[in-house]
């Protein structure tokens, strides 16, 4: 039975218990149809993911000025909804089921007899829980962490051409898009060698980030960090389960106020200045 509040939300989560050497995380999306997309590739984002972080940096240099790596410029701009190709999750489930219980509109067919043909209804939410084995739960400084956030900064056509050659024969390392990847990483790790385990590239990792973002630090956050591949398939993928709790819209509200009662609320998972202040 879908939870209806937040003790049954409690009981359907102690359900989901994580097997030898997994790990589990949590996202909360307010419409069960989304797909677990990075946002960098919706909405015709991806042929400008290489433009869209430089012309951040360019505008607000000083913003950035602490970063030594482009995983912490992702996390940045992430944090200032600019679109990258990091998937948030949390370790709290709570965490989840806020965002999950976020207003969502839809319109469905009236019943009959009513005066308009529709109605408005607040759609379901969904916590999807995912069981990660541990071996991919990387740490910001890991090399395949550099690996995979570097290819936000190739072009299009660099990342196609990389794909090809990943699957086809010859040296991938005499491409040019993998001289381009190399140099990004070495702007960051100059000792790194022509090491990189390529279906790591193809892959996604559950990735721990520093603890130096209050909005990271509230919501209790972690990010799925996806290589040359633009969605975590429904179904899970190698070495991640995926497994779903459906949120119905019509306890959406009551949840909200549960959960503002237990200080799960926008103050507290949004601890800047401007969203404290609203």
């Amino acid at each position: 039975m879908d939870p209806t509040n937040v003790q049954e939300f409690l009981d359907e989560v102690s359900a989901h218990l994580p097997g030898s050497g997994e790990v589990i995380v949590y996202r909360g999306h307010e419409d069960r149809g989304f797909y677990l997309v990075p946002a960098v590739f919706r909405d015709g984002y991806a042929s400008q993911e290489h433009l869209l972080l430089s012309e951040l940096i360019s505008a607000h240099p000083l913003e950035f000025r602490d970063d030594t790596s482009a995983l912490e410029r992702l996390v940045r701009v992430q944090h200032y909804d600019l679109p990258s190709r990091l998937l948030d999750v949390s370790w709290n489930p709570l965490v989840a089921l806020y965002f999950a219980t976020a207003p969502r509109k839809g319109r469905r067919p009236a019943p009959a007899g009513a005066r308009a043909k529709t109605e408005q209804y607040e759609k379901d939410g969904q916590v999807i829980v995912f069981k990660v084995n541990e071996n991919l739960v990387k740490y910001y400084d890991s090399d395949t962490v550099s690996c995979l956030a570097n290819l936000s900064r190739l072009k299009p056509e660099h990342k196609r051409q990389l794909k090809r050659a990943i699957k086809g024969p010859g040296d991938v390392y005499e491409q040019t898009s993998m001289k381009r990847l190399m140099h990004f990483i070495r702007s960051e790790k100059p000792a790194f060698l022509e090491e990189i385990v390529l279906p790591e590239l193809v892959s996604a990792f559950l990735v721990k980030p520093k603890q130096n973002n209050r909005r990271i630090t509230a919501q209790s956050g972690a990010f799925f960090l996806l290589g040359l591949t633009e969605k975590l398939p429904e179904g899970g993928m190698g070495g991640i389960t995926i497994e779903r709790i459906t949120i119905p819209g019509d306890s959406k509200s009551a949840i909200r106020t549960q959960l503002a009662q237990l200080a799960i609320n926008e103050k507290s998972m949004f601890p800047e200045l401007d969203r404290a202040a609203r």
